[in-house]
Parts: C-alpha cells; sequence; structure tokens
C-alpha cells in the first residue's frame, strides 16, 4: 500500500526481501481453492495477472515520471 511514496526509496535487495510473491501465491491458492503445490506462474495465467513485484515496481515508475512531468511547486 502506498508503494509510489516509499519503493523509489529502498535498494533492489530489499525489493526480494518482501517476498511479495509468496503474499500473492498465499492468497491466490486461498481464493482459487487449489492446492498448496500449484505452480505460481499457473496461478497468474489462471487470473490474468503479473507478479505484485512487477505490478509494484510499474507503480514506483510511473508515479517518478509523474512527478518528473509536473510543474515545479518551488517559488524563487
Amino acid at each position: 500500500y502506498g508503494v509510489e511514496v516509499w519503493g523509489g526509496s529502498i535498494p533492489k535487495s530489499t525489493w526480494k526481501e518482501l517476498n511479495f510473491e509468496n503474499v500473492q501465491k498465499h492468497f491466490l491458492t486461498m481464493f482459487l481453492q487449489v492446492k498448496k503445490q500449484t505452480p505460481y506462474t499457473f496461478l497468474l495465467l489462471n487470473i490474468g495477472s503479473l507478479p505484485i513485484g512487477i505490478m509494484a515496481r510499474e507503480r514506483v515508475v510511473e508515479y517518478m515520471l509523474k512527478v518528473q512531468k509536473s510543474p515545479s511547486q518551488m517559488t524563487s
């Protein structure tokens, strides 16, 4: 939640530590009522989604581009 704000300030190694995929796999396994052994990629294909870590990074990049394009709020 709020990845646009905090996501740009954390290093790449921390993204891996956050383990978004395990959380998403657990949720999808319960939601779809399938066995825990179901491959993560199959779950994503079934719902037509990308891994949540990729979606989070995409939101960070979109936000950073939006900020760069916005007029400066600073006055001289």
